[in-house]
């Protein structure tokens, strides 16, 4: 698992994740060997290898799931467990990427996000806006929290 997305998400929603992720793992075994490794990097760790990891994010998962488990009051619902900052976006600065980048990488860059931009087109989506608030702006915590009020409201109502 990516250490930077450890922590995203509800944990269960974090835990069905990482047995959907097992899942996967195994399937790989069954149907290509378990000493085989992934087609695109023949020198990195093999099927099993790869369920073996997949299995410690299950079980580091189901830990914390049954610490919270052991003091969850029957009254409450799963989705009131504490709100957690998911990130689920990749942003990246045009003056950062201009001077990090060479011009084919930016050229590279700009052709995927088109394809992206085309197909959410293609599936009937909405061309794909946002704001971004970076963290050392005075505006950050407040607008988490706000987003933080309005995911659990939601909750609320739909709970």
């Amino acid at each position: 698992m990516n250490e930077q997305y450890k922590n995203t998400g509800s944990l269960e929603v974090r835990f069905t994740e990482e047995v959907g992720e097992a899942l996967q793992a195994l399937g790989k075994c069954w149907r290509f060997g378990a000493i085989e490794t992934q087609p695109q990097n023949p020198t990195g760790p093999t099927n099993r290898q790869h369920l073996i990891a997949e299995l410690d994010g299950v079980l580091r998962t189901a830990s914390e799931l049954r610490q919270y488990l052991a003091t969850f009051e029957p009254t409450e619902a799963l989705s009131e467990l504490p709100f957690v900052r998911q990130v689920r976006y990749t942003v990246m600065k045009h003056k950062d990427a201009n001077r990090a980048l060479t011009q084919s990488e930016i050229r590279t860059l700009n052709s995927l996000s088109d394809k992206v931009h085309e197909w959410r087109l293609s599936k009937g989506k909405a061309p794909f806006t946002c704001v971004v608030v970076e963290s050392n702006w005075p505006e950050y915590e407040p607008t988490w929290k706000a987003i933080q009020d309005r995911v659990e409201q939601e909750e609320k109502n739909h709970g």
